[in-house]
């Protein structure tokens, strides 16, 4: 459509000629005629992009709930949604109950495989030797090729330890 024939669409809008009249004629441009309406409403203001972002939510919790959910994951901050919800007989929904929490800031971020392997290796650094020992068990009767001699009075047990 041409700026052209925007402006007299425009002035036709202007003159109080309705829109289901313009739609008769102008029919295969009605998309463009419909973008005048805000126009027509709020001037050159009125074209400016809009958020199309819903203004509210109908089936969002109660405050009453939220800080309820919020209180609980306060005093008990180990507990799931799943366990929020089953053991303080709430009639929410599991996914409701995360969102809030997750809102409110209270999941604790995972940590890394490799940060919980360098947190460990700083913790048995400051062990003196011999202070902690790690002992295991093994019982040989399950390997195959140990039967025959196990057959002959061999260990049946092997004991291993380890300074950590």
């Amino acid at each position: 459509m041409s700026p052209c024939s925007l402006s007299k669409l425009c002035k036709l809008l202007h003159h109080g000629i309705q829109l289901v009249a313009l739609k008769a004629v102008w029919g295969e441009v009605w998309s463009k005629l419909q973008a005048l309406v805000p126009h027509q409403a709020g001037g050159v203001a009125g074209l400016e992009d809009r958020s199309r972002a819903p203004k509210h939510c109908p089936h969002k919790l109660a405050k009453a709930i939220e800080d309820k959910i919020i209180e609980i994951r306060h005093r008990l901050p180990y507990l799931g949604a799943y366990r929020i919800q089953r053991e303080h007989h709430l009639s929410v929904g599991l996914t409701a109950i995360y969102r809030v929490i997750r809102e409110a800031g209270l999941v604790r971020k995972r940590r890394k495989k490799a940060q919980m392997k360098r947190d460990r290796r700083e913790v048995k650094k400051r062990y003196l030797p011999f202070e902690k020992i790690q002992v295991d068990l093994k019982e040989l009767q399950d390997i195959a090729q140990y039967y025959p001699y196990f057959l002959h009075r061999y260990p049946r047990y092997q004991f291993s330890a380890r300074d950590l």
